[in-house]
């Protein structure tokens, strides 16, 4: 007996000691066993929770996979690993089971900032089609400011112009425009200049109502994109950069469409008045004995 209890306190050490959240049923999925990460995870500590069947705690989890899955390994008496969402945490989770003949052992892991990361590729990529779609320039600035809005979470954002050593203002959020008015500092032009010379993305500190940091990143010779918020981490700043990346190859391609067009009204005007010429040519012939 005295072994078997130093073998629960070292297990219960250990177990207390994991990163991921631990849980462990028996037979009747009732709670035996709930380590710190679990407690947190679910807003519940284990006195509350041990004895009582984990489906009567969590009634939402009975039609997802954590119910599914977590029977099934059961059932063929296999370890299975899956991801799915809990609604009532608003969370995703890394899942997997390791069924014995007396019960279930869960190990849990909050992958969250992860599929949210994911998430945000995702419709930045899907955001670049319509980014590569748009046929001017001014349209492409528009778009990528609202992109930087609405999928980065970046809300005050800007595009600038930065040819002949003079920044001006492309295109830019509401929020920026509320953030600054109509008159951006000296020393913040400075700072997008300094930039686009330096041809490297530069991350700020702010002192400017609730905007604490900017990255200003370049869009190679077109200029700058600025990005501020209350907070940058480095996730910010790669969305932001792969952002201005996209931006900058449609502000390329539309630049290249613009001269397309041009050409292609220059062309039609000369013939409209080689037309023209024609046509008094041949009426002159036409009156001639």
């Amino acid at each position: 007996m005295t072994e078997q209890v130093r073998m629960k306190e070292e297990r219960d050490e250990i177990l207390s000691r994991m990163t991921d959240a631990f849980l462990a049923f028996d037979e009747e999925w009732r709670f035996t066993y709930v380590n710190e990460q679990a407690e947190e995870i679910m807003n519940r500590t284990a006195p509350e929770i041990i004895g009582e069947v984990v489906w009567d705690v969590f009634p939402e989890a009975v039609e997802t996979r954590f119910y599914d899955d977590n029977h099934e390994a059961m059932r063929v008496q296999e370890p299975m690993t899956f991801e799915e969402h809990f609604e009532p945490f608003d969370s995703w989770f890394e899942v997997n089971v390791y069924p014995s003949s007396n019960g279930v052992s869960v190990y849990l892991r909050d992958v969250t900032e992860r599929k949210n990361r994911e998430a945000t590729l995702e419709a930045l990529h899907n955001a670049t089609r319509t980014l590569m779609q748009a046929e001017t320039s001014a349209a492409v600035s528009e778009i990528a400011v609202r992109v930087a809005r609405d999928v980065l979470d970046l809300p005050v954002t800007a595009i600038w112009d930065c040819e002949d050593s003079t920044v001006r203002l492309v295109a830019r959020t509401e929020q920026h425009r509320a953030a600054y008015g109509e008159s951006v500092p000296e020393a913040d032009r400075e700072a997008i200049a300094d930039a686009f010379e330096a041809n490297e993305t530069v991350v700020r500190k702010l002192h400017h109502g609730d905007v604490e940091s900017e990255a200003l990143v370049p869009l190679g010779a077109r200029g700058v994109m600025s990005f501020a918020a209350e907070r940058l981490d480095d996730f910010d700043v790669y969305h932001a950069q792969l952002l201005a990346a996209n931006t900058a190859a449609a502000l390329d391609r539309a630049e290249r469409e613009d001269e397309r067009t041009a050409h292609q009204r220059e062309l039609e005007r000369q013939n409209e008045r080689l037309e023209e010429f024609a046509s008094v040519v041949s009426h002159d012939l036409s009156e001639t004995p």
